[in-house]
């Protein structure tokens, strides 16, 4: 829709390219350092507990109230998959017609099907 409306404006041609890469980098920014802080919040979670560190506990509630203690470190991978499955728009359409071969390709190999046509 946006090329339509704008047939002349090129990628890297035009002065506010940049600009519109650059707030595009510091916007991806945002949610990557949001997980990589979790992260690190996750890692210490074993000695900040076994220091009875509630102060620690109330502040990341958000983070492992869904989980046993014992689990703790399962939130990591919720994370960093609702990341993935968030920044999948942004991929090419030729990196996801790959990465869904590739899910069917295990999908196949699980499930015993292999490849019908050898």
């Amino acid at each position: 829709m946006a090329l339509r409306n704008y047939p002349t404006a090129i990628c890297w041609e035009d002065p506010d390219y940049a600009a519109l890469v650059g707030a595009g980098i510091a916007f991806m920014l945002i949610p990557v350092g949001f997980v990589a802080a979790s992260c690190c919040v996750a890692c210490q979670f074993p000695k900040r507990m076994q220091a009875m560190d509630t102060n620690y506990l109330y502040t990341f509630a958000f983070l492992f109230v869904r989980f046993r203690p014992k689990a703790y470190w399962v939130v990591v991978f919720f994370l960093v998959r609702n990341l993935l499955i968030a920044l999948t728009p942004t991929l090419p359409s030729d990196a996801v017609l790959f990465l869904k071969r590739k899910k069917d390709e295990i999908d196949d190999d699980i499930l015993g099907r292999g490849d019908l046509t050898h």
